[in-house]
């Protein structure tokens, strides 16, 4: 059985300072390590789904890195509208493979009884989620070449409307094109977001669709 442990939206700050004033996300994150490390069996992979900082800084980044040393468990992450793709990918290499360039940070780990696939949804200078074209066709090839196994797709925007006006406008504004996608597969695909910080689960495309809680706050 693969086991894949999801955290998001950490909201990571530099060292000493709290988010919006008064949260400790770096103490929050080290609970969700040590969280997962106590996990018995430990998880194939552990994914971040985006906003690992707050600002996007290199400090801010360095910091995070800090936090996630004592991770034992394969660590992934895709960027969320708090991050920058380049300081990210500067800073989550020295953990994981990513490709290099300045496109979408996007990836496949393959698992021996599963398919995990990145998608970086971020916008840059925007809230809202969108999937650029190479991301879309990434996913497509991802789902072809293994039609046996389970897939699980990672990214930071939700592709549907939860009835939240603060946020809907902000979620994924192609999910036309990932439902499309996904549709073909749904009865052995899910999809993994965060961005709502709240904990809902529902359908999309035929997949079950699960959004995580915010680890550093939550938004009522």
């Amino acid at each position: 059985m693969t086991l894949i442990a999801q955290i998001s939206d950490a909201h990571i700050k530099a060292p000493g300072k709290l988010a919006y004033g008064r949260v400790d996300t770096a103490a929050a994150l080290a609970r969700a390590v040590d969280t997962v490390n106590a996990l018995d069996p430990q998880p194939d992979l552990v994914v971040i789904s985006g906003d690992l900082v707050d600002g996007g800084g290199a400090e801010e980044y360095a910091h995070l890195l800090d936090l996630l040393v004592p991770l034992r468990a394969p660590l992934r992450a895709v960027p969320g509208n708090h991050d920058l793709r380049g300081p990210l990918r500067a800073a989550l290499s020295a953990r994981c493979a990513l490709a290099p360039g300045e496109g979408p940070v996007d990836w496949v780990e393959d698992l021996p009884d599963a398919r995990v696939v990145g998608l970086d949804s971020s916008v840059a200078g925007g809230a809202h989620g969108m999937l650029q074209e190479t991301s879309l066709a990434l996913l497509e090839r991802a789902l072809a070449e293994r039609p046996d196994v389970p897939v699980l797709i990672v990214l930071h925007h939700p592709p549907v409307r939860l009835n939240i006006p603060e946020m809907d406008d902000d979620n994924l504004r192609n999910a036309e094109a990932l439902g499309e996608l996904v549709r073909p597969h749904g009865a052995r695909a899910a999809i993994a977001c965060g961005h709502l910080h709240r904990t809902a689960s529902t359908v999309f495309a035929g997949a079950l669709l699960t959004i995580a809680p915010g680890l550093s706050h939550a938004v009522l």
